[in-house]
């Protein structure tokens, strides 16, 4: 016997929604598919070998593909943005590639809202956190012998740009810039310009009508650094634009 003819209410299927994870640990890929069957949702999402974790990056032509697919059957969209921009979480951290590269890779975004001008679409970009310990195992090689140093020297820098720093501090900050090779804070800073960017054009986006909503999950947080400086700067941005119902930055990333 058909189940839908001893109830009492008409069988209604779920609404879909296509979500694309940050990276396949069950966080963030087993947990939303949970939630999403609490709140009457069935999240479609993509294999989960096709996701970039700690070793590899994900494999975005077949991502793309996939988002092309699920957009004609989906009422919405949750999309990580670093999962296509750069290929997950530590790729972000650690990728050279230079921003028109990751600009391009995000074009199926604009793509899909072309096409389903009514589909809904949230996104995530993560704003990158400064480690605070000598280790390489989740960042470039280089922070396993500065990474600490790294760390401070960020905190300080911004204290000092705020001009709240000690003459202790700034005595440490001017050593600090001596111990830490320049090519080093170059290397980190360009990263960083570049994820900023990209965060700043997702701001962009949901002005544009492309989002309709932006979480900015902020990675490992402290009181001052590089990492807290950009958020001050992309809040600033999103009240600027009026767009505070539609765009916020958030404490934490591994959950999103």
């Amino acid at each position: 016997m058909d189940y839908r003819t001893v109830c009492a209410w008409d069988y209604q299927p779920m609404k879909q929604i296509a979500f694309l994870p940050l990276d396949d640990r069950p966080v963030n890929y087993d947990y939303p598919q949970i939630l999403a069957r609490s709140a009457g949702l069935e999240a479609l999402l993509p294999p989960r070998e096709w996701l970039g974790n700690p070793w590899r990056p994900s494999q975005h032509e077949k991502l793309v593909d996939w988002l092309r697919q699920v957009s004609d059957q989906v009422e919405g969209m949750i999309v990580a943005v670093d999962t296509l921009a750069y290929g997950g979480l530590i790729r972000m951290r650690i990728s050279d590639e230079p921003y028109d590269s990751v600009h391009s890779r995000l074009s199926v975004l604009r793509e899909i809202k072309m096409d389903h001008p009514s589909q809904k679409i949230i996104a995530s970009s993560v704003i990158q956190r400064v480690c605070r310990s000598n280790s390489s195992e989740e960042e470039k090689p280089y922070w396993a012998i500065y990474g600490t140093r790294l760390f401070r020297f960020s905190y300080l820098q911004h204290k000092s740009a705020l001009q709240e720093a000690s003459p202790e501090e700034l005595h440490e900050l001017a050593a600090l810039k001596t111990e830490i090779p320049d090519e080093i804070i170059q290397d980190y800073t360009q990263i960083r310009r570049r994820n900023h960017a990209v965060n700043r054009l997702m701001i962009d986006w949901v002005e544009e009508g492309l989002l309709d909503y932006l979480l900015l999950p902020q990675d490992d947080t402290a009181d001052y650094g590089w990492n807290i400086a950009e958020a001050r700067l992309l809040q600033s941005d999103i009240r600027r634009r009026g767009l505070t119902g539609r765009a916020i930055t958030y404490p934490g990333a591994d959950e999103i």
